[in-house]
């Protein structure tokens, strides 16, 4: 059962399949500092256990659950959703965003986790681990491991996808997946497991509600992972260019911070109804101004859902000393390969 402060999820910005109500959108946003989202009630999983314990969902909240259909509501209309912890946030029911942060109304851990922070700790630890790992491999060839003097690189295991050396991007396998490259050690496998498990029982049921819906309620083939991995943001990244992942439909990129955002570690910032605008790959010949941007500041554990076709921009990490780990994944019901930002590369794994 919803709580009813959820009366809101679905947030009233105006789009339509050709073009977004630019006046309407941009005051919506200034008026109700808010973006599209669905409210995860407590109940819905046991957030201390992965799904492949005695974690589930319960059966009378499975798919029917009204936050699913909000979830899948709004991906389907502004290609954005946040799925966000079931607490009050505050009084209005408004929720963060960098216009909060800026004001110094930083609230974290003001909603119940989705994924626990314990999971999360253990999957950023491990992350970490990783990387620090394909690094050393990287000094064994006898290369710059930061990025920083050669320029960006790109193995199986890791891209480095800026010119400063400051923004990493770690694929990793998904579950039950064939490894390629340089093998995980047992713990960093099994952190990475158990979050995938969590994730997955949580982001399944929405996709379901969506690609169902959108296939006229015919049943829709299996669900698949084109990609997942870790997105490091460390102090010193620039901001990037607004860019769509791809040009494809049916594919929803699924974004999980580790830690809880602030404006300065550099959240992702999105357009919202840009997944419908047809032959549009970057804002070219668009001013940035005319179209109402969200950058939601989610915390640790939360889940933000936005189409592969949506424009948006990894902010830059201003902090002195403070990286960004971001988990993703890409769910699809198309051919599960994501050539556009996974091309052929070299691997690490006999450095």
């Amino acid at each position: 059962m919803m709580l009813q402060r959820c009366r809101r999820d679905v947030v009233l910005l105006s789009t339509t399949k050709a073009a977004i109500d630019i006046d309407e959108a941009k005051a919506t946003i200034a008026n109700q500092l808010e973006y599209p989202y669905a409210v995860v009630p407590n109940k819905s999983i046991d957030r201390n256990r992965s799904s492949s314990s005695s974690s589930h969902v319960h059966e009378d909240e499975q798919t029917s659950e009204e936050w699913v259909l909000v979830a899948a509501k709004n991906l389907e209309r502004y290609g954005v959703c946040a799925l966000i912890g079931s607490e009050e946030y505050n009084n209005n029911d408004t929720r963060r965003t960098t216009q909060d942060n800026n004001n110094g109304n930083n609230q974290n851990n003001s909603r119940e986790s989705i994924i626990h922070h314990s999971i999360c700790n253990r999957t950023n630890q491990a992350a970490s681990s990783r990387l620090s790992d394909l690094q050393q491999k990287i000094i064994n060839r006898g290369d710059d491991p930061s990025g920083e003097t050669g320029g960006p690189f790109r193995f199986v295991e890791v891209i480095c996808r800026d010119e400063g050396g400051r923004r990493f991007d770690m694929p990793v396998p998904w579950i039950g997946s064939v490894e390629i490259g340089m093998p995980l050690s047992k713990e960093q496998t099994n952190a990475m497991t158990e979050f995938h498990e969590c994730l997955d029982s949580i982001v399944r049921p929405v996709l379901n509600a969506l690609w169902t819906k959108a296939s006229n309620n015919e049943a829709t083939s299996s669900l698949s992972i084109a990609a997942a991995g870790f997105l490091m943001n460390q102090p010193g990244s620039k901001s990037q260019s607004w860019h769509r992942d791809g040009p494809d439909e049916g594919y929803i990129d699924v974004f999980v911070p580790l830690v809880d955002l602030t404006e300065e570690l550099g959240p992702t910032q999105l357009l919202p109804g840009t997944h419908d605008m047809k032959d549009v790959d970057s804002l070219n010949g668009i001013h940035e101004d005319e179209l109402p941007s969200v950058t939601p500041l989610l915390q640790r554990g939360e889940i933000l859902l936005f189409d592969y076709r949506t424009l948006h921009k990894g902010l830059g990490n201003t902090s002195d000393n403070k990286s960004r780990t971001l988990a993703y994944s890409v769910y699809t019901n198309q051919s599960p390969v994501d050539i556009h930002n996974f091309p052929d590369a070299l691997t690490l794994e006999f450095d």
